[in-house]
């Protein structure tokens, strides 16, 4: 028997550029779902364009959000309000699947501040929010620790299952929290580090840089998806695999994820399958840089822990019309339910 897969789209409203969502769908679901707007895309996508109910839907928050007045504040769970968006994706019959990065939103990755350093979390050090508008409301400097507590204790009285995918793509160089990252430098090690130290504040499990306060609820109903980029041989996922238990004897994730694209242009101008992006196979033509087979050293790392492709897609191609929609067939009737039986998501 074929085994069930959750699966859900990242729906985007029409002014983010998605052509099939009617111009009065101005806001992405669950916000718009929420707010009961005139247009939904959440409800046209089921309604209108698959005719099919997703069990996933993403949405994504970073941990210094700007408000209203360009002024930036912690955003924790509750000033996110993050309890009426997932009860809103609850009430639709699916399970939210969150983002969440260890950075202030709004500026490119490239200016982050050096303060949100992979080390610097693990020590516990601060961050001061910027306040251009002296106006309203300015945010307190904030050391990380007693950021992270409060948000892992908003969402244990929370108490409804959700997945958490934690700072994804990390054996990358290309968010401030990856490897080898540009303004921060981090290391693997320091990239491991910092993911067992959060979690392990979650988890209520003191650690060098964390006492666990008295009554410290542990965060249960959060579902941990470790999610790396599929690897090439500069990244592989090993470097970052934040092996062994918590002090608790808790894994430091519950779910294996992937992300990977189809990208030519980025491939030595090489069309990738579905396969070749998740098994590799192909190493491009002057290029040292190939896809090694994540798909399988994933299953290696992790036995038994059910994998999320939680961004996969594929561009057009430029000669072939219809080879985009074939990959995307082929990934979802041929591959997955034959190939790839760990794939739960």
């Amino acid at each position: 028997a074929t085994a069930q897969v959750y699966w859900g789209g990242n729906l985007k409203n029409h002014n983010d550029g998605d052509p099939y969502m009617p111009s009065n769908c101005v806001n992405d679901p669950p916000w718009s779902t929420t707010n009961n707007d005139t247009c939904d895309p959440w409800k046209v996508w089921r309604t209108t364009i698959s005719n099919k109910t997703d069990s996933l839907l993403p949405l994504g928050d970073s941990w210094v959000e700007n408000d209203q007045h360009g002024n930036e504040q912690w955003a924790d769970f509750t000033y996110l309000g993050l309890a009426q968006q997932f009860n809103t994706i609850r009430s639709m019959g699916a399970i939210p699947v969150l983002t969440w990065e260890s950075e202030p939103d709004m500026l490119p990755d490239s200016l982050t501040p050096t303060a949100f350093a992979d080390r610097n979390i693990t020590a516990n050090g601060s961050y001061t929010p910027s306040c251009p508008n002296t106006s309203y409301p300015c945010a307190s400097t904030k050391h990380f620790n007693d950021y992270v507590y409060a948000w892992g204790q908003e969402a244990a009285a929370y108490g409804h299952p959700f997945f958490l995918r934690f700072d994804q793509e990390m054996n990358g160089n290309w968010f401030p929290w990856g490897v080898g990252d540009a303004t921060n430098n981090n290391t693997a090690s320091e990239v491991i580090a910092m993911w067992k130290h959060v979690h392990n504040i979650f988890d209520c499990v003191s650690d060098a840089t964390f006492t666990a306060p008295a009554g410290c609820v542990p965060a249960t109903n959060v579902t941990w998806v470790w999610c790396p980029n599929v690897e090439t041989s500069s990244d592989p996922l090993s470097e970052v695999f934040p092996s062994g238990t918590d002090a608790a004897g808790q894994a430091y994730f519950d779910w294996a994820g992937l992300d990977g694209y189809n990208t030519p242009a980025h491939q030595g101008g090489v069309w990738y399958t579905f396969r070749n992006v998740l098994s590799g196979g192909i190493t491009p033509s002057g290029s040292t840089a190939w896809y090694g087979n994540s798909y399988q050293d994933m299953v290696n790392l992790a036995p038994g822990k059910p994998i999320m492709l939680a961004e996969f897609a594929s561009t057009v191609s430029t000669t072939d019309p219809t080879a985009k929609a074939t990959w995307i067939q082929d990934a979802l009737q041929t591959e997955l339910p034959s190939v790839y039986p760990n794939i739960r998501a």
